[in-house]
């Protein structure tokens, strides 16, 4: 059995095959070139990914879908939707793809993305002369800047819906140069931490160059002193430390450092309450300066807070009864403002005021708490104090009923027994009762402490420095593991959005908060970044970003202006391979679509084409074949190969009206090249050549100018039979004069209609003229004799049976004028006409081209018919059958007998009739 071919896979998938059907087209026909593919675009179209469906904002992915992937697959390489399905939608930030629980990583990019200041750091930086030629340990981080402007500059100007972000994960080093492992289940804050060292230590460098001071973070990372990403991510607190020494002396220890985050008890259940009591710690066993163990207290204030202040929630704990790691999903509110000025050592004084009443209020409200813990989660049973009594009152209920059958209860009971059972329902009751009254009171009692907790430190002098709600990065799953996704506030356009991987879409508030304060479900907050005044987008005329692709008009948005030419030069680059592979998958799309439409419309062509085939005498029948459209024409003509490429013309012309024909298409064509490489390859029945020879394209032309005169001819004998049979005689003779103005070297059916129909008329009409004659109805006779010679010279040679039998009947009605009883007028006309049939020439007695309406729009109509347009099928309605219908009616029925003496006198003995002959005709 041929092993799986990963490499013939992805080209499959990324023609726009669904993975399913790949999987099982090569395990069918193996991986070789074209097998495959041909099974596929023979298989049913609903087996085929639907790439008209609204890709904008699809949530139909699940998000988790790499680990759902074939091992024969690279995560990194495989994409988890076809071209199509992945292009940009214009207004919306694209996502970034996961290539093996890298989903943190998605998080905090697209997190400080959405910051303006963040990104213009990044997108200015260059790497300084002097540094260029350091070894690769030192450049690692240079690379990592490097790489970061790349995926920056393509989640500006992208036309992908999602980003892949391998370039930049594989450029992140440890501090000792060791290419962090990717796909971990890595925390998000000690992530964080490794990616802004190395930001931060390639700008240090380039500080240090340029002779700007440093300092070393607590994490050991040098980082400037002025810097812009320095003051974004690194704070500077003082820690104070104070203990008492052996002889009572009252000491104190201070230390300054710089932190990157803040990280908070998630049993304190808010953000304000966690943050404060962080400021405060007890240390057991504290060694003194001079060597003694003591207890000692230590105290933090904020020096310096970063622009960007990360918390990180604690919701990881170790379970000593399970011996595993737990994930606590407890509620943990925070606001949407955050003022931190009660935390600053500037405001220590006015703090310190307000946290003696803190400790006391916080003391009574964890009291609170854990008496409603107590009565709300009984004993860890999971089930309510008030409830467990209720049930407790249910059960020896049921043991006193005596209704019903007699059963043994639960409870052996005696005299004694059932007194004590029969009141004690109502006291379980009433306990269950008192318990639920206290619960409730000790609620509202504890809604009001928190509430008064929250107002001690509403004060205008610590209500000054806010701080704003930037991103929410949401754990959903286990302490095992799980998924990240981030919910980021767009302030600029005042709305939130969920960054799920690949996918961005617009979200409630209302949502964002329910899912991430926690305690429904698995999902809730695990970090939360916040930002201050200074890198808060401000409203102003011009856009932060406009989420659209990157095109050659000048940028209208700042990110835009960002990038460099460069970098501007390789969005382009992308978006042009982006479009190859977007034309080749809509290529082999169009390829299977215009493989259906083909087989459709070739399949009718042949049943049409049998059914003629099948006729003895071409010419009878209920239709005229040929008329049904072009291709059946070249079909019966003979012409199988240019026949087949019509078909295939059509059907492009139909699927993409605005590329015209097919033999104008560009050579490089994307569909053009499928159609040259597998179309004529896969199907039997497919034209053996794609581009038309010289000769072909001649022969197109005249057979197309020929298809166009039979239609012509088509519809002008359907009128002239139609005007026959309804009688309207004039307007048949001008639709025969009409004909006649366009003589053709090869006579087609159809002029043999209109030949036919025209003799067959005259002989009707000298018949009608005997009749009004021998009823004395002179006038009518006359004129009706006028047009008869006027038809007859103007159509028919002298040397025509037909013209023979004319004069016949007019020069035996002038010898017999009397009779006829003719005198006067009427007999000078019939003289006149006698002489005008005998010299061949007569006067018109009508107006040739005052046509009627009907025929108006025939004539106008077979000016814009297109010969080449597909028409499917026929209908009784149409002229291919229309005519047919109208001809044996004319034939058969209506005109019978005259058409009898048509055929006797071109057939037959080729002599005109007598007088007396014509005349029992006539009767």
């Amino acid at each position: 059995m041929e092993s799986y071919n990963s490499s013939k896979a992805e080209e499959l998938i990324m023609m726009g095959f669904a993975y399913p059907d790949v999987e099982q087209a090569i395990r069918i026909c193996g991986s070789g070139s074209d097998s495959a593919l041909n099974w596929l675009l023979s298989k049913d179209s609903q087996s085929h990914n639907n790439y008209d469906q609204n890709t904008t904002n699809s949530t139909s992915h699940d998000n988790n879908l790499q680990f759902q992937r074939p091992a024969q697959y690279d995560l990194n390489a495989f994409e988890p939707l076809n071209p199509e399905e992945r292009r940009r939608v214009e207004g919306t930030p694209v996502g970034l793809k996961n290539i093996g629980n890298t989903c943190y990583f998605n998080s905090l990019i697209q997190t400080y993305f959405m910051i303006p200041t963040f990104v213009k750091e990044i997108m200015k930086f260059r790497v300084p002369e002097e540094v260029k030629e350091e070894n690769e340990a030192k450049s690692n981080s240079y690379k990592l800047l490097s790489q970061l402007q790349k995926l920056f500059a393509l989640m500006i100007g992208s036309n992908r819906k999602y980003i892949d972000p391998t370039p930049v994960l594989s450029s992140i080093t440890d501090d000792f140069g060791n290419k962090v492992e990717i796909g971990g289940q890595r925390d998000v804050g000690e992530f964080n931490m490794i990616l802004v060292s190395r930001i931060a230590e390639a700008m240090r460098r380039r500080d240090e160059v340029e002779g700007i001071e440093t300092f070393r973070t607590s994490t050991g990372i040098m980082v400037s002193v002025d810097g812009s990403l320095s003051d974004m991510f690194y704070g500077k607190q003082t820690e104070a430390i104070l203990f008492n020494e052996d002889d009572g002396t009252r000491n104190t220890q201070k230390n300054t450092v710089i932190f990157g985050q803040i990280n908070l008890d998630v049993d304190y259940g808010d953000l304000l309450t966690a943050w404060e009591c962080s400021k405060s710690a007890r240390i057991e066993n504290f060694t003194t300066p001079s060597g003694t163990e003591t207890t000692a207290t230590q105290r933090v204030w904020v020096d310096k807070l970063p622009s960007i202040l990360l918390f990180q929630i604690q919701r990881a704990a170790y379970d000593k009864e399970k011996k595993e790691l737990m994930k606590i999903n407890k509620r943990f509110d925070f606001p949407k403002v955050l003022f931190v000025d009660r935390f600053l050592s500037k405001n220590k004084k006015a703090a310190k005021k307000q946290h003696t009443v803190f400790k006391r209020l916080r003391k009574q409200i964890k009291s609170l708490e854990e008496t409603i813990d107590s009565i709300s989660k009984y004993k860890n049973s999971g089930l309510s104090l008030p409830n467990i009594l209720q049930l407790a009152s249910t059960f020896v209920k049921e043991e006193l009923q005596e209704d019903g059958p007699q059963k043994e209860g639960i409870l052996t009971k005696n005299k004694s027994d059932s007194q004590v059972l029969e009141v004690l329902p109502s006291w379980l009751e009433y306990l269950g009762k008192q318990c639920q009254e206290s619960m409730e009171h000790k609620k509202y009692e504890l809604e009001g402490l928190k509430k008064e907790l929250e107002e001690k430190f509403n004060v205008p002098e610590l209500m000054k420095t806010p701080y704003y709600l930037h991103s929410i990065l949401v754990h959903e799953g286990s302490a095992e593991g799980g998924h990240y996704f981030t919910f980021i506030y767009d302030s600029e356009k005042d709305l939130w959005r969920k960054y799920n991987d690949i996918n961005v879409t617009n979200i409630s508030e209302e949502e964002v908060f329910e899912i991430s304060y926690g305690g429904n479900g698995s999902s809730s907050a695990y970090s939360l970044v916040y930002i201050d005044s200074s890198l808060k987008p401000q409203p102003k005329d011009s856009l932060y970003c406009s989420y659209t692709v990157l095109s050659d008009a000048p940028a209208d948005d700042d990110y835009s202006s960002y990038l460099s030419a460069e970098l501007i030069e390789e969005v382009k680059v992308h978006n042009l391979l982006e479009n190859e592979k977007l034309a080749e998958s809509r290529a082999t799309l169009a390829l299977k679509e215009i493989k259906n439409w083909y087989d459709t419309r070739y399949t009718a062509c042949e049943s049409q084409y049998m059914s003629y085939d099948s006729l003895k005498d071409k010419s009878s029948g209920s239709i005229r074949h040929e008329l049904i459209n072009f291709s059946v024409y070249l079909r019966i003509k003979g012409e199988i190969p240019l026949c087949k490429w019509y078909i295939l013309d059509s059907c492009l012309q139909a699927i993409y009206p605005e590329k015209g024909s097919l033999k104008d298409y560009d050579r490089n064509d994307p569909i053009y090249a499928k159609l040259s490489q597998f179309f004529i390859k896969s199907n039997k029945d497919a034209p053996s050549f794609i581009e038309l020879s010289s000769s072909y394209l001649k022969n197109l032309e005249k057979y197309k100018n020929q298809y166009k005169n039979i239609i012509k001819q088509a519809y002008v004998a359907g009128f002239a039979l139609q005007s026959l049979i309804e009688g309207e005689y004039i307007n048949a003779m001008k639709s025969f004069v009409y004909e006649a103005q366009f003589p053709s070297n090869e006579r087609t059916f159809y002029q043999e209609i209109l030949k036919d129909a025209q003799k067959v008329m005259i002989l009707r009409l000298l018949s009608q003229i005997i009749s009004d004659l021998e009823l004395a109805e002179h006038s009518r006779a006359i004129e009706t004799m006028g047009h008869v010679v006027t038809i007859t010279c103007f159509s028919l040679d002298k040397t025509d049976t037909h013209y023979k039998q004319v004069r016949n009947i007019i020069d035996s009605i002038n010898d017999n004028k009397d009779k006829f009883r003719l005198a006067g007028e009427n007999a000078k006309k019939v003289k006149e006409l006698l002489q005008a049939i005998n010299s061949g020439s007569a006067n018109s007695t009508f107006e040739w081209t005052d046509f009627p309406q009907d025929f108006l729009n025939i004539l106008e109509f077979l000016e814009n018919f297109d010969a080449y347009a597909w028409r499917d099928g026929w209908a009784k309605k149409d002229i291919a059958s229309r005519l047919l219908e109208n001809l044996n009616y004319f034939k058969n029925d209506l005109f019978e007998k005259w058409y009898k003496l048509h055929v006797k006198l071109t057939q037959g003995t080729q002599k005109p009739l007598s007088f007396k002959e014509y005349r029992e005709i006539a009767k």
